[in-house]
This record gives structure tokens, sequence and C-alpha cells, in this order.
């Protein structure tokens, strides 16, 4: 799955089939350690299919009972993130 956008408070991506509004998924976000990886609940609270493709959908999700160990981990995964791609765009 690929996520388009991400935050402390929740995440769009897209998918080939709709899910249902109110449905929980996990979500985990890749770290080079892998025992180090967290598991997110999210719900999704918001389901379109695109014009412009069709038989694809933008689902957002919002997260569920986060504690501040979650939150700081996300906000450090955006930063990596962020970095890494910077630096192969150079």
């Amino acid at each position: 799955i690929q996520i388009d956008e991400i935050s402390e408070g929740g995440l769009f991506l897209k998918y080939h089939r709709p899910i249902p509004i109110g449905s929980f998924r996990r979500f985990y976000l890749w770290t080079p350690n892998e025992t180090e990886l967290m598991d997110y609940h999210a719900n999704c609270n918001y389901t379109e299919e695109l014009k412009e493709q069709k038989g694809t959908f933008v689902h957002h999700f919002v997260f569920f009972g986060m504690k501040d160990l979650y939150l700081k981990n996300i906000r450090l995964w955006v930063r990596d993130n962020y970095i890494q791609n910077k630096s192969k765009n150079e």
C-alpha cells in the first residue's frame, strides 16, 4: 500500500477497492530495524473513488488511541523519510 499523506492525526492512502467507513486497520511504518516496528490502529472515516482513475479509491484513516510514544515515533518517521527523499533528489 502506498501512503499518500501521513501526519500525527491520520493518513491518506489509495487502494483498489473501497474499505467500509468505520472499519479498523493496523498500519506498520517501515524502519531499518524491524524489531522496532510499532502497530498503529486507525479508523476509516472517508472513502471516495478517484474520477481520473476508475477502480482506485482514496481512503482517510484517523489514528485511534495514540499515546505520546506513538506520536513521537510518527514525527520521527516523517522527518527521517523527508531527509531520505531530499538526499535522493540531490
